[in-house]
């Protein structure tokens, strides 16, 4: 059986973003607790704060850097700076093993690929679709 191919689908956390792109001049992380991650974003708006609430593993890269989970052509045809990655080689991959055991919060949800792109650097998290996403306005 052939691999599922990997395609990218635009991703809106919080209505307020609605169906616009958005650009974000700056990402902070910070990883309050094990397997949380608060990604922080500046956009024209003010901040947008995702907190992932059961992140597996997450890799940051610099434009200009190989990406060794996009091609060249996915990156330049993406759809949005927030999407997900759908049949994710990453995910599929034997390098991520993903042992649900070791997971503090036992769950049926499936483990998600998702992508972040702000300025010149991007993130990549694989977390479960447990997310909240606060938009504060200045």
């Amino acid at each position: 059986m052939a691999p599922q191919e990997q395609h990218l689908v635009e991703w809106t956390p919080h209505s307020a973003l609605g169906g616009e792109h958005r650009s974000f001049s700056d990402l902070a992380i910070h990883s309050p607790e094990h397997q949380k991650l608060l990604v922080v974003l500046l956009c024209e708006e003010g901040e947008l704060r995702l907190e992932f609430k059961d992140v597996r593993a997450f890799l940051t890269c610099w434009d200009g850097d190989p990406n060794p989970l996009l091609t060249f052509e996915e990156a330049a045809s993406r759809p949005a700076n927030l999407f997900r990655i759908e049949g994710s080689r990453w995910l599929a991959s034997d390098s991520f093993y993903l042992d649900c055991e070791s997971s503090f919060e036992a769950s049926e949800e499936e483990w998600r690929h998702f992508c972040i792109i702000a300025n010149e650097r991007s993130i990549h998290i694989a977390a479960r679709d447990q997310i909240e996403a606060t938009l504060l306005t200045t």
